[in-house]
């Protein structure tokens, strides 16, 4: 049996924002990091997402904390 995934509780205007970010942004590095946080928010694991990006998990882990602690 796995780990429990922590989940990211987004409000609607965060949501939207990051969305936004991840649509439009013309930085790659900017859009991947939000849509690393929507996925989260999803309930996908750091792991689910670091193979879906093809990336190992630190770097998904990093911005997802830093998310949480802005």
């Amino acid at each position: 049996m796995g780990r429990k995934s922590k989940v990211i509780e987004l409000t609607e205007t965060a949501k939207h924002e990051l969305e936004e970010g991840y649509k439009y942004s013309e930085s790659v590095q900017f859009s991947r990091r939000c849509h690393y946080i929507l996925l989260k928010s999803q309930g996908k694991t750091s792991e689910e997402i670091a193979t879906i990006f093809g990336v190992t998990i630190q770097p998904v882990k990093k911005w997802c904390k830093q998310y949480q602690q802005y």
